[in-house]
């Protein structure tokens, strides 16, 4: 590339060279319309530079000059894009999957300590008492359950309620 002026004509390779990408590249960004052809493997050089950073700027920043459809056809890539990735990495999990395990392993739990006064004591009275105290226990963390669904369903952290401490 020796002696060319602003305003001649270069190939696919020249304009790579000068901006450090491939041939393929420039024919890409060519059909695209960022560079000015003038015919068949030849480019406009003036004005080339500014296109190509021009487009690399707007597709950093993702605002292609194709309309508001393309910029939102973009961010609700971008969107679905995260949203496959959580959930691969398992940051997400279905909500209705989530509670049924806490469901499962509530009722698991209630029907352990179902059990227990009878393996405890022979004594109806002291098993009467067990009964009492487990389903105590049991309606305070029926309590605490309720809360903190509110407060997941709020959008809120169940762990910063107002309610009782879990201690």
């Amino acid at each position: 590339m020796s002696n060319k002026s602003f305003s001649e004509t270069v190939t696919a390779k020249d304009l790579g060279w000068l901006l450090g990408i491939g041939v393929r590249r420039v024919q890409q960004l060519g059909k695209a319309g960022v560079f000015q052809k003038a015919k068949r493997g030849q480019y406009v050089l003036e004005g080339a530079v500014q296109a190509y950073t021009k487009y690399i700027v707007e597709s950093e920043t993702g605002r292609q000059e194709k309309g508001t459809n393309r910029d939102s056809f973009e961010f609700e890539r971008a969107r679905n894009l995260k949203l496959r990735n959580d959930r691969a990495e398992l940051n997400l999990v279905d909500m209705k999957l989530a509670v049924a395990t806490v469901d499962f392993i509530i009722g698991e739990l209630r029907a352990d300590l179902a059990g227990l006064p009878a393996r405890i004591s022979d004594d109806l009275g002291v098993r009467r008492e067990l009964e009492n105290g487990i389903d105590q226990v049991l309606g305070q963390l029926a309590g605490r359950f309720e809360e903190g669904g509110k407060a997941l369903c709020e959008g809120r952290n169940p762990f910063e309620t107002d309610g009782e401490d879990a201690g």
